[in-house]
């Protein structure tokens, strides 16, 4: 995989001028996407507690145009993954965040295809081992989940914890990637589990934290 950015952060009056969206299916039902003209801002899954693309503009002082074919590449990436094509994802994104977000988001994008890690070994993994608490309130703010893996990170007791688009849709992701077999529940799964903070750490050759 090659760690694109995540786009910069945006600074007081630097909104883009228009929020574009479109909308794709996946087995979890209908996936929402919305991009600045610097990149991909967010994606909505079937069943999470977030508000539909028109419901940005006032956060970012936009307009708000549909636009598919703005979304080729990214309905086509995720109609790959879905079939279990696709292990990882080449898309510009443009995310914002605070500094401490995009590290966590960076790292979290490294964790690979089928394997999982903890929050605290995220928090090690940025050189903030006493922020596990903190690395969860990141990741509960991810604007893309699943191009931003956030479904890979677990409580330190092996379960599965908690995701914006449910737990259920959780364990059919990692069931889609093969570290759950159909009928695991994900309880206590550490036996089998393959990331580690090194794996996280950027290296020389990173580019999404810039």
């Amino acid at each position: 995989m090659v760690d694109l950015p995540i786009g910069e952060p945006h600074g007081p009056g630097d909104s883009p001028s228009f929020l574009y969206y479109t909308a794709t299916r996946s087995p979890f039902g209908e996936v929402w996407l919305a991009a600045t003209q610097r990149g991909i801002r967010r994606l909505w899954l079937a069943g999470s507690d977030e508000s539909c693309p028109q419901a940005l503009a006032p956060e970012l002082g936009t307009c708000v145009r549909r636009a598919p074919r703005r979304f080729v590449v990214a309905c086509q990436q995720l109609a790959q993954y879905f079939d279990g094509q696709r292990r990882s994802f080449d898309l510009q994104l443009d995310l914002g965040g605070s500094a401490f977000q995009r590290k966590v988001w960076a790292a979290t994008r490294r964790i690979p295809y089928g394997q999982v890690c903890t929050y605290g070994e995220l928090a090690q993994a940025i050189d903030a081992p006493r922020s596990a608490r903190a690395v969860g309130g990141a990741l509960g703010s991810n604007p893309v989940p699943i191009i931003v893996p956030c479904h890979r990170v677990l409580r330190a007791d092996g379960t599965l914890g908690g995701f914006g688009a449910g737990v259920e849709t959780k364990r059919a992701l990692l069931r889609l990637e093969g570290f759950l077999q159909a009928g695991e529940e994900g309880e206590d799964v550490f036996g089998r589990r393959g990331a580690s903070p090194r794996h996280l750490r950027p290296s020389a050759s990173d580019r999404d934290l810039r």
